[in-house]
Formats: structure tokens, sequence, C-alpha cells
């Protein structure tokens, strides 16, 4: 997609969990960044779904003006990390044994 517009996303908060909250100053875009223990992406708000957002700074008070990508190269899309797995029955001995290890 030609002319997508690029917006940064800035970190807004640290919480106690350990997962992070990006924000987009322009759109409105809210993510919630878990990475452990499992890598895990929630959007909180969609804001612009045609936009490429990027990481950027943290904590910042200003309101940068987006800019538009209208060049090649593209930047590569990153999709979201799958969810948890979830606990089977074939799993348990295996859990077990991790937490036993420390893991």
């Amino acid at each position: 997609m030609l002319n997508q517009p690029l917006h940064t996303l800035q970190l807004r908060h640290r919480h106690a969990s350990g997962a992070e909250e990006w924000s987009c100053p322009y759109c409105g875009r809210r993510l919630l960044i878990n990475l452990s223990p499992v890598r895990r992406r929630t959007v909180l708000a969609e804001g612009d779904p045609t936009a490429l957002h990027i990481g950027g700074g943290g904590l910042r008070q200003t309101m940068p003006a987006p800019f538009r990508m209208d060049a090649t190269p593209r930047l590569p899309v990153v999709h979201d990390e799958p969810g948890p797995i979830p606990v089977t029955d074939a799993l348990l001995p295996w859990i077990r044994w991790m937490e036993q290890a420390g893991l």
C-alpha cells in the first residue's frame, strides 16, 4: 500500500505486571504489549486501521505531525503474536515438570 500513513506509537505506561501500554497520538490507537510469560499484543483501541504503526520513543507529551510513506522499500508487516497455548491433559505432565525445574 503506497501512500500509507505512517504513525509512531509512544510508550505511555509500564504496568506493575510488566505489560506496556503504547498509543498513537495521531489516531488514538492503543495497544497493550505483554512480553512474558507469553508474548501477546492486545488492541485496546483500533485507531486508523489503514495506518502503519511503528514503535517510537517513550513518554512524550508532544504530538508529532504524521507523515506519509510514499517510496519503496516498504517496512515489513508485523503480525500479532499467537495467544497462549491452551492447557490440555496431555500438557499437564510437562507443565508440572517445568515448574519443578524452575522454568
